[in-house]
């Protein structure tokens, strides 16, 4: 990242999963506009699950709703979940996605070195660490780590997944603390900021709150959208 770049921080308290999965596509729709990375961060309004696109439906979880971007099953809960998004002209948007997630989570790993614990970003994928010890299920986003995933304490804390369209790039990503390591917003800001981020807040006027609740209730809230089982 180039030196004193600028950002816009977006925070929001607990909200409804349709309007979480709603708010991030807003968001990126509004990329190229904005014309600068955004950072959001975020909390469910009650326990949750998030899926991956391409996810057939879990009919044991409550509280489901299908994101627009890849990977597995994510349990939102005691986590920290946030979005970044870039604009097409932004220098990661021309990386590969590999490379855009390690830089990702070099910033979501500082939080924890400025800690004083010891992190690392898993350099290859296993199944044998696990934040969720009670699920061995491989579509659980955190049974198994990815290439670049945060692990803490041999336990994955983080993960993510990404969507890239012409109107610019979105990262949706999870950080389960949990009781142990629990992580605000604000220190995801201040790791942000020790890589050069400079911030400017960023806030939803009222005709934008009411078109991501209008799209979240259209699409987010549907069954036809969070059931559907794609090739």
């Amino acid at each position: 990242m180039a030196s004193h770049e600028s950002w816009y921080f977006l925070e929001h308290d607990r909200r409804p999963p349709a309007w979480n999965m709603a708010c991030d596509e807003w968001l990126l729709s509004r990329a190229e506009w904005l014309a600068r990375p955004v950072l959001r961060t975020y909390a469910w309004d009650r326990p949750s699950v998030s899926i991956g696109y391409f996810q057939v439906f879990p009919e044991n979880f409550p509280n489901v709703v299908r994101r627009p971007t890849g990977g597995a099953l994510v349990v939102h809960d005691a986590d920290l979940t946030f979005t970044v998004t870039l604009p097409p002209s932004h220098p990661w948007r021309r990386l590969g996605s590999v490379e855009r997630y390690a830089l990702i989570h070099e910033r979501v790993a500082r939080v924890f070195e400025r800690r004083g614990v010891s992190s690392s970003l898993a350099m290859k994928g296993s199944n044998e660490t696990t934040t969720l010890k009670r699920h061995r299920d491989p579509s659980l986003c955190f049974a198994q780590h990815s290439r670049y995933d945060v692990i803490v304490h041999g336990v994955k804390v983080a993960g993510g997944a990404q969507r890239v369209t012409r109107e610019g790039l979105l990262h949706q990503g999870s950080i389960q603390g949990g009781d142990h390591w629990r992580v605000s917003s604000d220190e995801l800001r201040l790791a942000w900021e020790s890589f050069g981020a400079r911030f400017t807040s960023l806030h939803l006027a009222a005709d934008e709150e009411e078109v991501v609740s209008g799209l979240a209730a259209s699409k987010y809230s549907t069954r036809e959208w969070n059931h559907r089982v794609r090739a």
